[in-house]
């Protein structure tokens, strides 16, 4: 009788005259299996980059897109479960949301938790029946990057030839609208030397295009396309040297004054330049 749960003998006896369904309520009550966790399948887990439109307010009639990241799931027709969605970047974790099904859209990673590009991002989700009971198993995205990537970390060029450093952005810039109309929208890709005193790339023998003069710039209406940035050695003045290898590295300026995360992807690897002494 203990272990039914029951007191007395009558107490037994009305256990006794219950039927089926309310035995199993009862049953379920007293093994607390209320807070087996949900069992329903949330599909494929992945990120979802998109710009979020934010007006500042004593600029005007101005617009800045910003950064947001949804965890993208199936949900489940009822709607008194609960989701708990975990941020991680660079697989550490960062955020925790725990949402109704109606507030899912809640549940996302914002520009203003992001220090910097050149991340990788990932969620993942568990699904309970109360915020505060047994979650259920743990599914999770793969990783994904967002910023500037490379497509080779080592090029050998002809001294008289010219080179390429094929880049590709992972992510759209976010761009600024005034009275709706865009401003101009555009990344710098800056040329340095951090092996020498001086890093100006126009005054250590090679240099990328004339008329870039060590910089590249990229529009954000060509953000998705693989740029080639042109480089070249270059013989005058002073800088007639024997052509060698070189370590560059990648510094990016951003068009947008509103946003510095940009400007902070500093860890872009390190690229040697070879110059090869034949025509």
């Amino acid at each position: 009788m203990q272990i039914s749960g029951h007191k007395n003998l009558q107490s037994v006896r009305n256990y006794s005259a219950l039927n089926e369904d309310k035995h199993r309520q009862i049953s379920n009550v007293l093994s607390n299996t209320t807070d087996t966790p949900p069992d329903e399948d949330t599909g494929e887990i992945s990120v979802v980059q998109y710009m979020h439109l934010e007006t500042v307010e004593y600029l005007g009639n101005v617009n800045i897109e910003r950064y947001r990241f949804k965890c993208n799931f199936e949900t489940a027709q009822q709607l008194e479960i609960y989701y708990q969605v975990i941020w991680y970047i660079d697989d550490m974790f960062h955020a925790l949301h725990i949402v109704k099904k109606e507030n899912v859209e809640d549940a996302v990673l914002k520009e203003s938790d992001l220090l910097k590009m050149g991340i990788n991002i990932k969620c993942s989700v568990r699904l309970k029946h109360k915020p505060d009971s047994t979650p259920g198993l743990t599914k999770v995205s793969k990783n994904q990057f967002y910023g500037l990537r490379l497509d080779t970390e080592a090029i050998s060029v002809p001294r008289s030839g010219i080179g390429k450093i094929k880049v590709k952005l992972t992510i759209p810039l976010g761009c600024t609208f005034f009275h709706n109309i865009p401003m101009p929208c555009n990344v710098v890709i800056e040329m340095r030397y951090p092996e020498k005193t001086n890093q100006n790339c126009q005054i250590n023998g090679d240099i990328v295009g004339d008329e870039r003069l060590c910089h590249y710039s990229i529009d954000n209406n060509n953000w998705h396309k693989i740029h080639e940035i042109p480089v070249r050695w270059q013989d005058v003045g002073s800088n007639k040297l024997s052509a060698t290898e070189y370590v560059m590295q990648l510094k990016l300026l951003i068009s947008n004054p509103h946003s510095n995360i940009w400007a902070k992807h500093t860890d872009i690897p390190l690229i040697k330049v070879s110059f090869i002494n034949r025509k």
